[in-house]
């Protein structure tokens, strides 16, 4: 039996695909029959970059102090003042029982309700980011590991740690299973930790939002927080050659979704620099909303990055990365109308392959098999 699912969740402000897709995890959970809440340290957070109305719970007052001397103190430090934004913890400790019994929800009046206190019937999802600094804490409830990028899975681990020991990472039956977004997320921890579950949750494209657009200007979007440093040798160079002085840049940041939706819409092409990550979403969105992309696939997005509508570069290749580029450019330049008919097949494909409604089912399944995992395992047990 599950009685509530809580999905442990950082206070971000800025835009965060993780955010959103735990956000969305919890909205789909409750819309087929679980009880979900995104769990905050800060009480009154709500991720607001996207509107919703997703169910959440807090936690206080001493969180982050339990985590931080629970899961290793040094470890825990580095790795948390990054994911809450705080940089003070407390010194004393905070006893289990204090956990256990400090979780609520905000009524109307924005007055504390506290939840029942936390037993077996519960489970938490750890993301994969903090994973390291709460290892002696997953297993001492149900617990469940959120991995949307593999390539985090070390985070906060020191090389002299690595040449050590085996990290003690609980990838293992402590866990009651691990869900992941992408295959390279799968095939990654697969080949590192066998011995545990895992449940596929295909990342999705919002293509309601993100949906093709045939009208394109010469224009070429980026995030500028992927990689700036790549990316300022590539403009730079771009603007030295001035091969095409008629084109224009736009960096996605610091604007809304409408906004960043709009620009995307009217992209010719998409500059992607992304880094190990488990799947990309910024290019499979801008495929979607028909601009061609060049740039690194970031190892998780092999599996959309396919010619003719995403080139695909060797991480650390500028001048590789500013030929494809101009050649874009010169494509587009010749025949616009050929140019957005591959746009139209690099959206169509991220429409087939990752859409939202398939990762949706693919949540309310793999948690189906995780009550029905822990059910029997409870039977067992007894």
């Amino acid at each position: 039996m599950v009685r509530n699912i809580y999905y442990l969740c950082p206070c971000s402000e800025a835009p965060c695909g993780g955010v959103q897709k735990i956000y969305q995890h919890v909205d789909v959970l409750n819309q087929n029959g679980f009880n979900a809440y995104v769990l905050h340290p800060k009480k009154g957070f709500r991720y607001s970059w996207r509107e919703n109305k997703t169910k959440l719970a807090y936690y206080e007052p001493n969180f982050w102090t339990w985590l931080g001397i629970q899961g290793g103190r040094n470890l825990a430090i580095r790795i948390l003042r990054r994911w809450s934004k705080k940089g003070a913890f407390r010194s004393q400790v905070v006893p289990l029982s204090r956990f256990t019994k400090n979780i609520c929800v905000l009524g109307d009046n924005y007055q504390k309700i506290r939840l029942p206190k936390l037993n077996q019937q519960d489970v938490i999802v750890f993301n994969d980011y903090i994973v390291p600094a709460l290892t002696t804490m997953i297993g001492k409830f149900p617990s469940v590991i959120l991995n949307f990028t593999a390539y985090t899975t070390f985070h906060g681990i020191t090389i002299g740690e690595s040449l050590g020991r085996a990290s003690s990472l609980p990838y293992d039956e402590r866990s009651l299973g691990c869900i992941v977004g992408s295959k390279d997320t799968e095939d990654y921890l697969r080949f590192v930790f066998p011995k545990l579950t895992y449940y596929g949750c295909p990342f999705g494209v919002d293509t309601e939002q993100f949906v093709f657009h045939g009208a394109k200007e010469r224009k070429v979007a980026f995030m500028p927080r992927k990689c700036p440093d790549h990316l300022v040798q590539i403009l730079s160079i771009l603007r030295q050659r001035n091969k095409f002085p008629n084109w224009s840049f736009v960096a996605l940041e610091k604007m809304s979704q409408e906004r960043l939706i709009g620009e995307l819409k009217t992209s010719a092409l998409f500059l992607s620099t992304s880094y190990l990550e488990g799947l990309g979403l910024p290019p499979a969105e801008a495929l979607s909303c028909g601009a061609l992309v060049v740039g690194y696939d970031g190892e998780g997005g092999k599996e959309f990055f396919h010619p003719p509508f995403a080139h695909s570069i060797a991480h650390g290749n500028i001048i590789g990365f500013v030929k494809k580029i101009e050649e874009m450019m010169a494509f587009f330049e010749s025949d616009q109308k050929q140019f957005i008919q591959i746009g139209k097949i690099g959206s169509d494909f991220i429409a087939s392959k990752y859409s939202i409604a398939r990762e949706n089912r693919s949540i309310v399944k793999a948690w189906s098999q995780i009550a029905a995992a822990k059910t029997e395992l409870e039977k067992t047990n007894r």
